[in-house]
């Protein structure tokens, strides 16, 4: 087994709250992968969580000079507790999972081997399997994959990675340490992929819970979508991208936000977004915004044929994150 003093491959960095009945299977799901891959394991816990320091120490014991606990006495929130365990990783790579998440066998090795045979990708990811509580399948995160693909294309068609799959050189760890205040997984996809394209391998190797009490986006959707634009912007005004780029992605952007209207009937909430964009935006937004409505237009379209076969015949399995 790992010693904590030497040097390991990988740094999995695990943050949870408040995840008492999912984290000894996030973690275990980690250790099963310790005989293929030289590894430490970086628990950050923010607080609240009765049973989680016993089973983490359980499986310390059991599995000894592999697992580093951290448990804050303050809650500093997601972002800032992955920084917190990104700051200590010590591995030539990096991976994220959540603590509500789990691995698939064979996951490490597999991405291992495509960033040690193509060294100029920042990151690689895999698809997975959106689950319920009973671990019964709901339907596929992305249907993207497998691709190799860079910061324009991530830009184009929105956030389609799932968190607690990727794994990244750690050289590249000052970019996500530099970050201040909250932010998402968008964030650190996009500002990867400004120091090398990203691949999603073929396949499922994460289990992905749905909608856990937890989650960012049932607890706070509003921040989340904030969050997403910020995220958006930090990159859409650097040198590199161009004004094709630039405009592309903010017609995908206002074109979800219109949906909100077509299919919600969220007048205000598209509103709101067509001064956001415009304020940052002027000039792109001008030329983009009879695209985003059509983009909306074809989503309702989509949305209601889906809902008719869903009617008429049994529904394969869907996706998160269709393209």
């Amino acid at each position: 087994m790992n010693q904590l003093h030497s040097v390991p491959m990988l740094s999995v960095c695990i943050a949870t709250f408040r995840q008492d009945e999912y984290i000894e299977t996030c973690v275990r799901s980690v250790l099963a992968q310790a005989h293929e891959v030289t590894l430490e394991i970086l628990i950050g816990d923010d607080g609240d969580s009765p049973l989680t320091p016993e089973i983490v120490q359980r499986l310390s014991v059991a599995f000894p000079g592999c697992i580093q606990y951290f448990r804050h006495p303050q809650n500093l929130g997601a972002s800032a507790n992955y920084q917190f365990l990104i700051s200590r990783a010590r591995g030539e790579f990096i991976a994220h999972l959540d603590g509500d998440d789990f691995w698939l066998p064979g996951k490490l090795l597999a991405q291992l081997k495509v960033l040690r045979e193509q060294p100029d990708l920042a990151a690689c990811y895999t698809n997975a399997l959106v689950v319920e509580d009973d671990l019964s399948l709901r339907m596929l995160f992305s249907a993207v994959g497998p691709k190799r693909f860079d910061l324009a294309f991530m830009l184009a068609g929105g956030n389609f990675l799932n968190h607690s799959s990727m794994v990244y050189r750690s050289q590249y760890k000052d970019v996500l340490l530099g970050f201040e205040g909250a932010f998402i997984d968008y964030k650190m996809h996009l500002h990867l992929a400004r120091k090398g394209d990203l691949f999603m391998l073929p396949g499922a190797f994460v289990a992905y819970r749905w909608a856990t009490p937890q989650s960012m986006v049932q607890r706070t959707p509003g921040k989340v979508q904030q969050w997403y634009w910020d995220a958006m912007v930090s990159v859409l005004q650097c040198p590199e991208v161009t004004h094709a780029v630039r405009c592309n992605a903010l017609a995908h952007y206002w074109g979800m936000a219109a949906s909100e209207f077509l299919i919600k009937g969220r007048w205000a909430w598209s509103q709101h977004w067509s001064k956001e964009i415009s304020a940052v935006f002027p000039v792109e937004f001008r030329l983009v915004y009879w695209r985003g409505w059509r983009f909306a237009l074809g989503r309702l379209v989509s949305l209601s044929f889906a809902a008719l076969g869903r009617k008429v015949a049994a529904p394969l399995v869907r996706v998160l994150h269709p393209r």
